[in-house]
């Protein structure tokens, strides 16, 4: 999360998480922005760190419960 907040200000807004998941994930724009929205649990247009950590949560639940 805080490589990803260029600015330090403790929220990821939409370009600093895209720009994040494609430099540390490998994914393309077109894979990032669905992902954001994940992310983005109230809808404000940014990520802030309690939405990160739950989204991953949610993450390796839902591949825990697929495996």
């Amino acid at each position: 999360f805080r490589m990803m907040n260029d600015d330090d200000n403790m929220f990821l807004n939409k370009e600093e998480f895209m720009r994040g998941v494609r430099d540390y994930a490998g994914l393309s724009e077109a894979e990032s922005g669905p992902l954001f929205q994940r992310f983005d649990h109230n809808n404000d247009g940014r990520v802030n760190y309690d939405e990160f950590i739950a989204a991953l949560e949610d993450g390796i639940q839902a591949q825990i419960s697929n495996e």
